[in-house]
Parts: structure tokens; sequence; C-alpha cells
């Protein structure tokens, strides 16, 4: 067909051939970038925006500028934006369940980026030795109980000492750390990470007291010698099989276990090693058994294989170690007289009602029996709430205002494990920064409806240091950030060989290569920072599909042809499109379409 004609658009109905979805535009100006002809150009900063894995985090995390700072070789000022919201990127960027990379802009394309490895990096390429204490608010005369160090209660009395008030923890063990210190194997969380950020919270001021158990009496006493408390005592008391057998000699709970190990004390186990339980302390449990010279452990779970709840990582890991996975039985009881010699096992045909409640169904005419001479349970956990009053509890846990964290007992707040039916490291640490800020208004008589009007969601320390707002602020570099938009796998950590593991407690994951995580930063999209592009001449458009080729996000542009732009003709070499009435039209697009 010839082109003779200039095209003459129609006043009434004008061309408008790109249509862009603002609700899945990410703002990446790929389109706009890549446009032939400068059809559309880039816009203004996007007000509240931010990206899909920064909504997802609980903890808040300022993801953006922590690949932007990788991808430039700055680790250290990427360590330094993580703790703004988060005080152990060091324990999270190890055995965080990153719940950001589900959500990834770039999953659309290939895979998500791996953002929990560059938290990692961030810390173990940081300088920490250059980097000086954060800035403090002048002291406020106030002081808070913090009942718990784990990361609820380190996190809530890292915050409230930033914010100027005088802290003091009482935990009840030799140590520090709560279930990343004393329940988290080596191979997977090195003590010494875990002690260098509690270093970081004791350098701000913060006192810990050891071995310090808090009963009904010294809460008492707490309540009238501190203007506040919060109570993060987490969940610490293993649940029981309620099985004949279960009192034998050779039977231990998990926490137990993983408990004396981490601690240095010597514990043995048996060549066949059961472990009770589908969840990360079973396969923690399972693993750290094999190191300790069992030659055959099997982990056997009520669910079925695809709805363990353990990490599918851990899984995978903990077979490629040599344990064998039995899901779908229960334990009916464990034989043995002096000594465990077996368990028997009855099958589990449903483990959840019609509700979604854990209601576990059993065949008990389907029965097998197992020779072991260990068995370790690791059925869950609750919390040991004896020191609180009746009026602030509800089942095994405290009774907590959602928002503000409050419990009906005056300036007691509460959070972590024993306040949440979620349990995570990372939901802890959010809610002890959220427990930090409501605290801090309860103490200075600010108004606890900033936590309530704002929702649920993740809070943000450094807007509420800096404006007295909590809701995370979307700040673009002046610079903006470049990605790769080539279909690219991301990076994956090296783990060390197969045969060294279970001959040592040697950390298994070794992180990326400082190369490594500068390529993978650079693989992020810096999503929602800006506004969707501008279209300033859909006139000018040739309709060579450039725009939709290019965009990373299925669906975003869409191409559409007015009555008075219908398609004159097509490129046979490339398959590009071109309307009636083009002159001049473009070179070939020779560019491999990477969306």
């Amino acid at each position: 067909m010839k082109n003779e004609a200039y095209l003459v658009p129609n006043p009434v109905s004008p061309c408008m051939p790109v249509k862009i979805d603002s609700e899945l535009c990410i703002g990446c100006y790929r389109c706009a970038d890549q446009c032939r002809v400068d059809v559309m150009v880039r816009n203004s900063p996007r007000e509240g925006g931010f990206s899909r894995c920064e909504v997802s985090c609980p903890a808040g995390e300022d993801i953006r500028w922590t690949t932007y700072y990788i991808e430039k070789g700055h680790f250290t000022d990427a360590w330094q934006n993580i703790r703004r919201e988060n005080p152990f990127p060091g324990i999270c960027g190890r055995v965080c369940f990153h719940p950001c990379e589900e959500k990834c802009a770039r999953i659309d394309l290939d895979t998500g980026v791996a953002t929990n490895a560059l938290e990692r990096a961030a810390f173990d390429f940081a300088d920490h030795h250059l980097v000086p204490q954060p800035q403090k608010r002048p002291p406020t005369g106030k002081k808070v109980a913090v009942i718990g160090g784990g990361p609820a209660g380190l996190t809530c009395a890292y915050f409230l000492a930033l914010l100027g008030h005088a802290v003091t923890i009482f935990e009840a063990q030799s140590v520090a750390g709560g279930i990343p210190r004393l329940h988290i194997p080596e191979f997977r969380l090195p003590v010494a990470v875990v002690d260098q950020e509690i270093s970081e919270v004791k350098n701000l001021g913060v006192e810990i007291r050891l071995n310090t158990r808090v009963d009904a009496v010294s809460f008492t006493r707490l309540k009238t010698e501190y203007d506040a408390c919060f109570i993060a005592t987490g969940a610490q008391v293993s649940q029981k099989l309620n099985v004949p057998g279960e009192n034998l000699p050779g039977v231990m709970s998990a926490l137990e276990f993983l408990h004396s190990v981490r601690l240095g004390q010597n514990i043995t186990v048996g060549q066949k090693v059961a472990v009770i339980g589908g969840g990360n302390v079973a396969t923690d449990s399972a693993r750290l058994a094999r190191r300790l010279g069992a030659a055959e452990v099997i982990l056997i779970c009520l669910e079925s294989r695809d709805i363990m709840p353990a990490y599918p990582t851990e899984i995978a890991a903990a077979e490629s170690e040599g344990v064998a996975i039995l899901p779908g039985w229960g334990v009916r009881n464990i034989k043995g007289c002096d000594t465990v010699t077996g368990i028997e096992l009855k099958s589990c045909t449903a483990v959840y009602n019609k509700e979604g409640r854990f209601d576990p169904v059993y065949d008990e005419t389907s029965i097998q029996t197992i020779e072991v001479d260990t068995v370790i349970s690791a059925i869950g956990q609750t919390a040991d709430l004896s020191f609180v009053e009746a009026v602030a509890r509800t089942g095994s846990r405290i009774n907590t205002d959602p928002d503000t964290l409050a419990t009906p007992l005056p300036g007691i707040f509460a959070g972590g494990d024993v306040g949440s039916p979620i349990r995570s490291i990372v939901q802890a640490i959010a809610s002890g920064k959220r427990a930090a800020i409501s605290i801090d208004l309860y103490l200075q008589g600010g108004d606890p409806r900033l936590l309530k009007d704002t929702g649920r969601g993740a809070v943000s320390m450094s807007s509420y240091l800096s404006d007295g707002t909590i809701s995370p602020q979307n700040h673009v570099p002046d610079e903006p950030a470049t990605a790769c938009y080539r279909s690219d796998t991301r990076a994956e950590p090296e783990l060390i060989p197969l045969d060294d593991r279970i001959i040592s407690h040697r950390e298994v994951n070794r992180g990326l290569t400082r190369n490594q995580a500068i390529a993978e930063a650079a693989r992020c999209f810096h999503c929602n920072q800006y506004n969707s592009p501008l279209i300033l001449y859909p006139d000018e458009c040739w309709f060579c599909g450039t725009c939709v080729e290019e965009c990373p996000v299925p669906g975003a542009i869409r191409m559409d042809h007015p009555l008075n732009q219908k398609i004159g003709w097509k490129r046979k070499e490339t398959g590009e499109l071109f309307r009636i009435g083009m002159k001049n039209p473009p070179p070939p697009n020779i560019r491999p379409p990477v969306g």
C-alpha cells in the first residue's frame, strides 16, 4: 500500500492510539525512554506512590532506596537506609520470610528482585565502624520498661531510645535476642550477627538486665517504677503432644533442643531421630540433628507436602541434607520403656475444618510404626502470660488495641508473639516500632488517633522523627535510577558444598558477592516513584508498537486504532504496524522485545 497522503486527524475524535493503565503502570518510563519519536515524556513524582514490595514489607523499609544505593556500590548508605525503619538488617537479611519478593513487579518479566539477599548484602558489606550513632532526641525524663529482649522488645527499645526515653529491658534468659539468638541454628543465623546488632541497641544507652524473669510481683512493681511498659515476652513455651510416652527419656521439645545447642551445651541425639512438626522450627531441628550425628532423620507432619508451613527453601534444604519428609501423619503414641524405641503414627485425613481452623481429623484404622531412638517435638509454641492480670489476657495472647497496641491496663502495651497470631521475626519488628510510636504519644500527651487514622499497615519511624507523621514518604533520587529491562534471572547466593554442611555448623548460605549484589540491585524497576508518562504528541505516533513491546508489565500499555487512524500496512521483517498517511516511516526496530 502506498503512503502518499498525510492523515488529517478528526478534531472531534483526536488520535490517542496509546492508552496507559495508571493502575498497572509502575512508572519506570521504559516506554518514554524507548519511544522512537518522543510521543511520551516523563512525568512528575507520584504523591504517596510506593512500590509493591514496600507496601508488602511489614517493617515498612524503603526498599527502592536500598537498591538504589547498592546499585551505586554504596553499601554503607544502604545499611543506614534500612536501619531507619528496621534496626536488624543482618538478622532479617538471613531469616526473613520476605513477603516483599512475592509482589515484585519484575516477576511479570522474568523473576523477582532478590531484595532479601540485598538486605543481607547491605549489612555484610557496610563499613559499620565509620558510621556515627543515629541522632537521638533530647532526654524526656521518662522511663520505659520492656519485658522481653527478643526482636519486638529490642526494636521498641531501640526506637524509644532514639525518641529520648530511658529504656530498660528485662530478659529472663542469660542472653538477649529471643528466637534469633536462642532458637535459630548457627548454620542459618550466626551468633556473631545477632550479637553485633544487639550491641547497636546497647550503644544507644538501652540497659539490658539478663537473667531477670518478671513475675506477677515484679510486674506490679514495674508498673509503679516506670512511666510505661511494653510486654514482648514472645512464645517461649512448647506445646505438648499429649500422647502416651511423651515423658520418656529421649523425647524433647524443639525449643529445648535448639536452645541448648545454641548456648553451647552438650546435647546428644540417637542414630534414628523423628522430628514432629511441619514448620521452620521442625526443619531447623531436623537439620541440626543431622549435624549432631544422626544417621537417619524423619520429619513427620500432619500437613500434606504442599501446605507445610515451613518455607519451601527450608524444606528443600532439609531434604538435600538427608532429612526424609513424611507428610500426612500424626502421633498416636511413643513406644518404649526406659527410653524411646519407636513411634506409632496415625493417618491424618484433614488438618483444617471448613472455617479454616486447625482441627485435624485422623483415620485410626490406618497406622504405622517407625523405629526411632530420639523424638523432637516441634508442634508449636505458646506464651507464658501468668504474670499479667486476667483482664489483659485473651486466650493465649494479650488483649491489645490493634492500632495502638495498648492493653486494658493504663500505660501497658504489648506486641510481638504475645499480641498477634502472626508469628515471624519481621512482624515482631514491625510491632515493636509501632509500639514505640504509641508509647511516645502516650508519654508526650500526643493523640493516639494518629495511629488509628492511618490504618494498621507499616508505620514510618523516619517520618515520625522528622515531622510527627507516621506514613512513609515517597522521595526520589536526584538522578532517576536505571534498571535492567532485558529478560534476566536473579542472582542466587552460593551455598557451601553439600558434603561440608552436615559435618559443621558453618553458615550454609554465603550470600551474594559485592558484584552480584550491585548487578541484582540494577534489576529493580524502582516502581511507582513517578506518575505514568505523559502522552504529549499523540498525533505523531507511528503505531510501531515499541512501547508495548518494551513495557515490562503486561497490559499496562494498550494500543488502540481509532476509525480515523486505521492500520495501513505492516513491515514483514519485524511485524511493525503503521497507519495510513505515514510519509516517512522509521527504520526497522531491531531491538529484541523485553516485555
